[in-house]
């Protein structure tokens, strides 16, 4: 049994363009923005591209043990109880999302809404870490929820005429920068802006309601619009309430909190699971070698600055920015011998 696994790279397509960044930090070659503009961390959950030829297996995380590459799914259901502890299956996904265009507007179920239609525990609660921004993009921002609500009825309209215009008018720019931390319930519209490298956690799901059918050239097929349940029903998962910049603010922006402070780290709550429900999100800056104190817990960590060697029982796996690494519940305490000051990001379970 492996304590530490180390993913390999795992991009993945979407239905719009970006990821030189995440090229130009893995220092390939003739970095270039594409449509595999997300990196799927630590992930058991299988990509779904309707309208694109099928990849078998897209999503699934690959790791390697004794020599041999495994999917990270198959590792844990070789024994759940050793790597998940008391959960009986993951309760997030994590994702680097990295932006050359504004996403297409869309709202995810809820996990109630999900539960009734779907038959699933799931909707897609998401929260997004701001990375960093585009050298050349000088506001960024994100829309989030209606700044000019519509009614069901008007936004019925809007989506199926395609009213661009008067869904526009539906938004503000809600600005964000480097460092901070939004979550976006389920029901919410939302649209990443352009620019923007994220670290981007949810509820393992890809259901999803798209509203704009093309941006830039790029259009979403009609199969992958309404999750296979036709337009007017899925009018229903939008929350229809009007907030204002401020109110998106006031409600959805979390400040770090920190918890722990010690000689070589410190330790901050970035979103307790109060929120989510999903997941609790970490974060260690790391100005020394370190060990770190874990709590029967699994937990993926993902690298966002620094380079160094994770340990523990034995195990060892070198680390720099981006990579990322399933660490078993059974673990309970993880070291850091770092060979620059680092930081990383944990990524855990509700706590019961």
């Amino acid at each position: 049994m492996n304590y530490i696994l180390k993913m390999k790279p795992n991009r993945v397509r979407r239905n719009y363009t970006g990821g030189k960044l995440l090229d130009v930090i893995a220092n390939k070659k003739n970095p270039t923005d594409s449509q595999m503009p997300e990196e799927w961390l630590c992930s058991t959950v299988t990509a779904s591209n309707p309208g694109l030829d099928e990849v078998a297996d897209e999503g699934l995380s690959i790791c390697s043990i004794n020599n041999k590459d495994e999917k990270l799914v198959d590792v844990i259901n070789s024994d759940k109880k050793f790597y998940l502890g008391n959960e009986e299956n993951p309760t997030f996904l994590t994702k680097w999302l990295d932006s050359k265009i504004r996403l297409h507007v869309q709202a995810h179920p809820t996990r109630e809404f999900s539960m009734e239609h779907f038959n699933t525990p799931f909707g897609k609660f998401e929260c997004y870490y701001i990375m960093k921004i585009r050298d050349d993009i000088k506001n960024p921002y994100i829309r989030m929820g209606f700044q000019n609500a519509p009614t069901k009825e008007e936004w019925t309209r809007i989506v199926k005429e395609q009213d661009i215009e008067a869904m526009d008018n539906c938004f503000k720019p809600v600005p964000v920068k480097e460092g901070d931390v939004v979550f976006i319930p389920g029901g919410y519209p939302h649209a990443i802006g352009e620019g923007l490298l994220l670290l981007e956690i949810m509820e393992p799901s890809d259901l999803v309601v798209r509203c704009e059918y093309e941006r830039e050239g790029l259009i979403v097929p009609p199969e992958a619009r309404f999750m296979k349940k036709g337009l007017e029903f899925c009018m229903n998962v939008f929350n229809y309430d009007q907030n204002s910049v401020e109110d998106i603010n006031d409600k959805f922006f979390v400040k770090p909190q920190l918890l722990e402070e010690r000689e070589n780290y410190k330790k901050y709550l970035l979103l307790d699971s109060d929120i989510s429900s999903c997941f609790e999100l970490q974060k260690f800056t790391l100005t020394g070698n370190s060990t770190l104190k874990l709590d029967s817990r699994y937990a993926v960590i993902v690298v966002i600055s620094g380079s160094g060697k994770i340990k523990s029982n034995g195990e060892e796996e070198s680390y720099r920015m981006l990579d990322n690494f399933f660490i078993a519940a059974e673990l309970d305490t993880l070291s850091f011998d770092i060979d620059e000051p680092t930081e990383v990001c944990i990524i855990l379970p509700p706590s019961k």
